[in-house]
């Protein structure tokens, strides 16, 4: 009953973001969409995460978007979510690094309850030649305020992604939140990226997952360049 209660309580502040995201500005009339399904199971519990993600570059120098996202314990009367609009803008790059600060603004719900929400992010990253071909890497700190809270949630996420010329790609994602009074939580995905045709990608990852208790799960995504 314990894991119950730490869970629940964290139901809030969950959030997934696409690998593809990070620092890069798309193109002027192009656009990128992400739908992505995360599933834990401990003891008698199960979550779900189910995340929409979409961006358009609505400039050269300046990319739009929405985050979606929404999450049910299946056997707990508990379910939460948010979305957000944002604007993306590129920073000064230097050595090949590439930045970009991010202001989202919107609303979350926690079991019913409705409140407003804002996060700022500054990405950086940058695209590299390795033994496996091409990749790139790319860290994502926010900044989160929630009303009602009286303290922010701090965020970094980090992605290590490789393009080989195979079909499977490998993929590395680590996910940290850091909630006001509580302990850090922490996600390590390991996983591959299948290329389609169309500009389309299949994703596959296993989770480790420590929110005050450690969990294995899974994520699966499709991923849409147009």
């Amino acid at each position: 009953m314990l894991r119950v209660f730490v869970l629940c309580g964290l139901a809030g502040f969950g959030g997934v973001l696409p690998a593809a995201a990070g620092p890069w500005l798309r193109a002027e009339d192009s656009g990128f969409l992400s739908s992505t399904y995360t599933y834990r199971r401990f003891e008698d519990l199960q979550e779900q995460e189910l995340a929409l993600y979409g961006e358009y570059g609505l400039t050269s120098w300046l990319t739009v978007g929405a985050d979606l996202y929404g999450r049910q314990f299946v056997g707990a009367p508990v379910d939460s979510g948010h979305g957000l609009a944002f604007a993306r803008l590129a920073l000064p790059s230097a050595g090949g690094i590439k930045s970009a600060v991010q202001l989202g603004v919107g609303g979350y719900s926690v079991e019913g309850e409705i409140g407003k929400m804002a996060r700022m992010t500054l990405s950086t990253g940058r695209g590299f030649d390795s033994v496996l071909g091409g990749g790139w890497w790319s860290l994502d700190a926010a900044a989160e305020y929630r009303e009602g809270l009286p303290k922010v949630v701090w965020k970094l996420d980090s992605t290590l992604g490789f393009d080989p010329s195979w079909k499977l790609k490998p993929i590395l994602q680590f996910e940290t939140t850091l909630p006001p009074g509580r302990d850090l939580i922490y996600s390590v995905l390991p996983g591959v990226r299948l290329q389609m045709r169309n500009n389309r990608s299949l994703l596959a990852s296993f989770e480790y997952r420590d929110a005050g208790v450690q969990t294995l799960g899974f994520r699966a995504g499709l991923w849409q360049d147009f």
